[in-house]
């Protein structure tokens, strides 16, 4: 669940989703011996660097006060996937800044593949880390 919603129920909801869903994903995969797991995160389970250095899975998480619900959400739904690599599991983290999928065809992303589709000839400078899911 992505949501930036700081209200007591969505913290509830997000936890429910983002940690105990993908607890509840782990312990499956890990019960029927599933051969890899790729766990779908978010760069906002990242944190901040305090030394503005370029993050990695070796850098300590450091709560933030300011940190929004939805990146604690994030980052111990990360912890469970963690836990099942531990426990024997293979898995991979990935953790785009991004992700278009199904139903997000209106406002400015939905807008970008409406641009592009229609004869967009430029790229604008930057970069962003994008996801794009594709329901067949």
């Amino acid at each position: 669940m992505v949501s930036f919603d700081n209200r007591s129920k969505n913290r509830h909801i997000l936890n429910l989703t983002n940690v105990k869903g993908t607890a509840n994903v782990v312990n499956a995969c890990l019960e029927q011996g599933v051969q890899k797991l790729c766990h779908v995160s978010s760069i906002a389970a990242l944190g901040e660097s305090d030394s503005h250095e370029m993050m990695n899975e070796e850098m300590l998480w450091t709560p933030d006060p300011l940190a929004s619900p939805y990146s604690i959400s994030k980052f111990k739904g990360e912890m469970e996937v963690w836990r099942g690599i531990n426990e024997g599991l293979n898995a991979v983290i990935v953790n785009p800044s991004i992700i278009i999928g199904p139903g997000v065809w209106t406002g400015p992303f939905g807008q970008l593949f409406h641009i592009v589709y229609n004869g967009l000839k430029y790229y604008p400078v930057g970069s962003s880390g994008y996801m794009m899911f594709v329901m067949l």
